[in-house]
C-alpha cells in the first residue's frame, strides 16, 4: 500500500485517496471489494460501506495505479475506455472477463468487450443477433433478445426478458427494467422502467409492454 501512496504523492494525486488501510493485492469494484482490494468511488455509494483496503475518488488516479502496479503483458486492451490526463487519452487496461451462461445464442460478427474491472455478463437464455456490439461491464439479463445492429454501451444493465430492436442504441451506465421493449432505431438516454416500451430518438415512453406485440 505504501508504494501506491508514494506513487500518488509523486504524481500529485495523493488527494485522490479516500480510505487506506492494509495491504493492497488486487483491483476490484466498489461493491465487490474485500480486504486487500483497491477500488474507486461510485457517485451513489457511501465510502463508510467500503470493505476493501484502499478507496480512490478519481478514475484517472485509479487508471494510473492500474497501469503502474497491476498491468501485465497478459492484460488485454479490449473495450473502449479512456481517460484524459491533461495531455493525452490514456487507455484503461481491461482486466475483467466475459461470462456467458447456459443456453445463449450469439450471432455472427458480434462484439462483446471484456469487463474493465468486473465481468461483462451474458445471462441464461439470451439471444443476440448478428452485428451487435455489447461494451464492457454490461449485464444482459436472462432471456433477453438483442436484434441486429444494436449497440449496448458500457456498464448498461438489461433486466430479464428485455427486447432491444434493430439498430437501437442504449447509452452508457443506463438500466432497462424487466420485460421492457426498446423499439428499432431508438436512442435510449435515460433509464427505462420495467414493463414499458420506449421508442424514438431520444427514446420516450410509448406504451406499456403488454400492449406492444413482440416481433
Amino acid at each position: 500500500m505504501q508504494m501506491i501512496l508514494d506513487y500518488l504523492e509523486k504524481i500529485g494525486m495523493r488527494d485522490a485517496v479516500v480510505k487506506a488501510g492494509g495491504e493492497v493485492r488486487k483491483v476490484a469494484t466498489f461493491d465487490d471489494a474485500k480486504p486487500g482490494d483497491i477500488a474507486w468511488m461510485l457517485p451513489d455509494r457511501d465510502p463508510d460501506t467500503f470493505k476493501g483496503s484502499m478507496l480512490l475518488n478519481d478514475r484517472l488516479a485509479m487508471m494510473k495505479v492500474i497501469e503502474k502496479f497491476f498491468f501485465t503483458n497478459k492484460t488485454v486492451f479490449d473495450g473502449f475506455t479512456f481517460e484524459w490526463d491533461g495531455e493525452r487519452y490514456m487507455r484503461w487496461p481491461h482486466i475483467g472477463n466475459v461470462e456467458i451462461e447456459e443456453d445463449v445464442e450469439i450471432g455472427e460478427l458480434v462484439s462483446i468487450a471484456r469487463g474493465s474491472i468486473g465481468n461483462t455478463v451474458i445471462r441464461k437464455g439470451v439471444r443476440i443477433d448478428n452485428l451487435v456490439h455489447i461494451a464492457h461491464n454490461c449485464d444482459i439479463g436472462e432471456h433477453s433478445i438483442i436484434v441486429a445492429g444494436a449497440v449496448v454501451c458500457g456498464s448498461v444493465t438489461l433486466g430479464r426478458n428485455v427486447y432491444v430492436g434493430a439498430n437501437a442504441t442504449i447509452l452508457h451506465r443506463l438500466s432497462v427494467g424487466d420485460n421492457a421493449i426498446i423499439g428499432a432505431g431508438a436512442v435510449v438516454t435515460k433509464n427505462v422502467p420495467a414493463n414499458e416500451c420506449w421508442m424514438g430518438n431520444p427514446a420516450r415512453f410509448y406504451k406499456v409492454s403488454d400492449e406492444v406485440p413482440r416481433p
